[in-house]
């Protein structure tokens, strides 16, 4: 099956909409999130791209504790490629991939 890929201009929302998930997720995890970044094409200025807002979160430890408190915010984790520190989350209305890194 193959998917096919979008990409539109870039939109000025994405600013926007980073920032309210971003904070969505900064409730749910509190301290647990050492970061919250707007990664990916999205995150540049006038780069045309996916309609996909890509959000990395630095954890200490990717533990129960990380993944319940995501879920109690309304996001559900979906298959991800263990080669790669990626979880995929989406919540609602977002359409977010979500990636974890372990603190250096």
């Amino acid at each position: 099956m193959t998917e096919t890929v979008t990409i539109i201009p870039h939109q000025a929302r994405w600013t926007n909409e980073f920032e309210a998930v971003a904070a969505r997720l900064g409730a749910a995890l509190g301290s647990l999130a050492l970061r919250i970044d707007h990664i990916g094409s999205t995150s540049v200025p006038g780069l045309a791209a996916k309609d996909v807002i890509d959000v990395q979160i630095t954890v200490a430890e990717l533990d129960e504790n990380v993944l319940r408190s995501l879920g109690d915010a309304g996001f559900a984790l979906k298959p991800f490629n263990r080669e790669v520190d990626l979880i995929y989350l989406a919540a609602e209305q977002w359409a977010a991939q979500i990636g974890w890194q372990p603190a250096a």
